[in-house]
């Protein structure tokens, strides 16, 4: 079982579409921690997102995809994860290449 795999979902205004994301993650996935970087999003996006077991680094106005990406990024080196994985909020990444990734990376490790 892998351990320590965090996934950074960046998410703005994304509380319609962000649920199947994170329900698919916790079923192909479910040793792998999600972050939501709710980036200074309008409606729901951080509500459901903790309602469907995501930590959540709300970010006070929207300050744009890359620096959500950053600021989940320094989370996670802040907290020490062995390996990141991002997904988009909309659904567009398949959480079900998680597993690949990880294979792929295990077995190829960069220096």
């Amino acid at each position: 079982m892998r351990k320590n795999i965090l996934a950074v979902i960046p998410a703005y205004n994304e509380g319609e579409n962000i649920i199947p994301v994170l329900d698919s993650i916790r079923k192909v996935a479910p040793e792998t921690d999600i972050l939501v970087v709710d980036d200074g999003s309008g409606d729901n996006t951080k509500k459901v997102s903790l309602e469907h077991g995501a930590f959540v680094l709300r970010l006070p106005v929207n300050l744009g995809y890359g620096a959500a990406l950053q600021a989940g990024y320094k989370y996670a080196l802040k907290n020490k994860y062995k390996a990141v994985v991002q997904l988009d909020g909309d659904g567009q990444h398949d959480p079900r290449d998680i597993k690949a990734l990880l294979d792929k990376l295990e077995n190829e490790p960069v220096d």
